[in-house]
Parts: structure tokens; C-alpha cells; sequence
């Protein structure tokens, strides 16, 4: 236990007791199965997606996380467009909406930095306050370029273990 929430439980909470335990393990505590890649050029913090807490969230099905990840891979750039769009417009609707989208999508792949930034973004939209949205997402957009990166090279290393043609996935 290294954080504390009182109840009732605030999923806002949650997610922010989640990180900031996260960031504040050494390096040696991360799982062994934890997929970790380079440091972040903007933010210099490592770049981690925790495969294992994903698969485990699915029932262990990493064939259904496979497909879950090759359509976040697919989809996951036009969103983070949308939300470019959405700051650079100053829509704070469309902030707002956006950010959400990408904060669970991240959540549910075990990626909590990355969905406490989104969740960030979310709230400056919420709040009707972008002054700072561009600077969140320039550390944001550079930190989802590289788990993408990431998340295709997982992609390669799987489809060598599993034969993929059962589910239907054209590679």
C-alpha cells in the first residue's frame, strides 16, 4: 500500500493516487513483464506500458489485447488530431471530449501516465481554461508517439508467438 483514499472513492482520485505512486517507484520496482521504452525527449520521464496489468485487466486474454491494440494503433492518431484540432480551435467542448476518450482508452491499456495527461487536458477543457492545453499536449503528443512505437513492436513480438489466422486478423 503505498497511497491512501478516503472513501467514497473519487475515480479523479484514483487515477491520481495510481500515478503519482507510479512515478514515485525506482526503476528497479517496475514489473519485469512492464514493456519500458526510452526516455521522453520533452518531459525526460521514462516511457512505460505495463503489459502484464493489461492482459490481467482482459482475463488474460493477450490475443484479445492484441486486437484491442492493433485498433488503438489505428485509431489512437486521428484522435490525438481531434485534439489538436479541438486546442488550436480553443473548443473546450472538444478538448474536453477528446481527452476523455484518449484518458479511458489509456486507463483501460494500463498506461497511467499517459491517461493522467489526457485526464489534465480533460479538466482544462472542462474548466473552460486552455491557457497551458498546448503545453500539456506538446509533452502529451510526444509521449503517445513513442507508446505507439512501443505498442507496434509488442505487436511484432506477439503475432511471432500466436497464430493470429483463427481470429481473423489480416497481417
Amino acid at each position: 500500500m503505498d497511497g491512501y483514499i478516503s472513501k467514497p472513492v473519487n475515480g479523479r482520485e484514483l487515477e491520481k493516487a495510481i500515478a503519482d505512486t507510479l512515478r514515485s517507484w525506482p526503476d528497479n520496482m517496475v514489473a519485469s513483464d512492464s514493456k519500458t521504452y526510452k526516455k521522453d525527449a520533452v518531459s525526460g520521464e521514462a516511457i512505460a506500458w505495463d503489459v502484464a496489468l493489461a492482459i490481467q485487466g482482459l482475463g488474460g486474454d493477450e490475443k484479445l489485447l492484441y486486437e484491442i491494440v492493433e485498433i488503438f494503433v489505428e485509431e489512437c492518431p486521428n484522435q490525438i488530431t481531434s485534439l489538436r484540432h479541438a486546442i488550436e480551435e480553443g473548443t473546450c467542448a472538444g478538448v474536453e471530449a477528446a481527452a476523455h476518450s484518449l484518458k479511458g482508452q489509456f486507463g483501460y491499456l494500463g498506461i497511467g501516465e499517459a491517461s493522467q495527461k489526457a485526464c489534465e487536458l480533460e479538466e482544462m477543457g472542462r474548466a473552460r481554461d486552455l491557457l497551458h492545453a498546448a503545453e500539456v499536449f506538446t509533452a502529451f503528443e510526444a509521449e503517445v508517439s513513442e507508446l505507439l512505437i512501443l505498442m507496434r513492436a509488442w505487436m511484432a513480438e506477439t503475432e511471432k508467438q500466436f497464430s493470429f489466422s483463427s481470429l481473423g486478423v489480416n497481417k
